[in-house]
């Protein structure tokens, strides 16, 4: 393909004409629709097929996760990368439940969008050499789920997004030490999957678990992020009962 059709749904102008820049910067793409609103992103979409949605979160009459939603009931193969000022963990994990391609937290620069962009062009040529083909191996199939965030495998039971969620968690909260059933809690995870990733983190030399026995009932273990910029760590409250 010779450019990818691109939509840009964003409420700004200048965060909008910023887009576009960026997008006429990487090379290979052609903007084919400006859209201010959700609705409007839906209407447009109908008319036109695109290949990449830039999509806001906050926006009138329809929001991001609206949009995106729409987008994956009514059918449509479109890749969707967020670029918003929501930083929280349920937006992150809504959008990743929804299929976002990437998710970009405001203001960016281009360097960010860039990998974004390597990473749908990637996944595009996988899609276009696998439309040529009836029958896929699994190695070809592997490729569809592959994205990793580190050059070294993670094990098959860890989810890439999913240990990102819990190592952000800890980057933004590292002065702090927290148990499991918060650490769930925060990122909206069973206790058992949260466990699963902690444990795993601690076997990166990521997070340190210390036992906390001054609880007034029974010891917990307490997980915090390792990192010799941090400083010295800060106290949370008693552990929860379960």
């Amino acid at each position: 393909m010779d450019e990818y059709k691109v939509m840009i749904v964003e409420d700004d102008p200048m965060v909008m004409q910023i887009h576009s820049n960026y997008l006429a910067r990487a090379g290979g793409f052609s903007v084919a629709e400006r859209v201010s609103d959700g609705e409007q992103a839906l209407a447009a979409l109908k008319k036109e097929q695109v290949d990449l949605i830039i999509l806001d979160v906050f926006m009138p009459k329809a929001d991001g996760f609206a949009v995106l939603q729409r987008i994956r009931e009514e059918g449509y193969d479109t890749e969707v990368i967020m670029v918003t000022a929501a930083n929280d963990y349920a937006s992150l994990n809504r959008a990743m439940k929804l299929g976002a391609l990437d998710y970009l937290i405001k203001p960016y620069d281009y360097s960010r969008l860039e990998k974004a962009l390597k990473k749908f062009r990637r996944k595009m040529n996988r899609k276009e050499g696998g439309q040529k083909a009836v029958l896929l191996e699994q190695r070809e199939v592997d490729l569809f789920f592959e994205e990793s965030e580190r050059e070294d495998d993670l094990p098959k039971s860890i989810n890439p997004n999913t240990i990102e969620l819990v190592r952000r968690f800890f980057r933004e909260h590292g002065r702090e030490e927290y148990t499991s059933l918060e650490v769930a809690q925060a990122v909206e995870l069973s206790s058992v999957t949260a466990r699963k990733y902690l444990n795993y983190l601690i076997s990166q030399q990521e997070l340190k678990a210390t036992v906390d026995y001054m609880t007034g009932g029974r010891p917990c273990i307490r997980y915090r992020y390792v990192s010799r910029s941090l400083g010295d760590r800060k106290r949370r409250s008693a552990c929860p009962v379960k």
